[in-house]
């Protein structure tokens, strides 16, 4: 069994990550943010990492998440938004590391 890592930037501006109220992730998709290749690895591979930074205090949130794509279902958009989604990333949450002061460490 052959695995890899794909590390990318994905994000957006501030509000792209919104959470339901099962307390999933959810992230819209959309022509032309660049997410095609990220959207063949979650459909080979489920299971996922995302990093969130905070840049001011220097702290870092790891989630391990289970995804799903939800090729049909709006979840995420407001029917009375204009929105360019084609579909929504859902993301479940399996684990919760936080690193205090870890930007700290990624610069030295």
């Amino acid at each position: 069994n052959n695995r890899g890592v794909d590390m990318s930037h994905r994000g957006g501006e501030a509000g792209f990550v919104t959470m339901n109220a099962r307390g999933q992730l959810l992230v819209e998709d959309y022509y032309g943010n660049g997410f095609f290749n990220t959207l063949g690895n979650l459909l080979h591979n489920p299971i996922a990492s995302l990093l969130f930074f905070d840049w001011k205090k220097g702290h870092i949130l790891q989630l391990t998440v289970s995804s799903e794509i939800l090729w049909d279902d709006r979840e995420q958009t407001d029917p009375t938004e204009n929105t360019t989604a084609e579909r929504t990333l859902r993301f479940t949450v399996l684990k919760v590391d936080f690193i205090n002061n870890g930007l700290a460490y990624l610069q030295a």
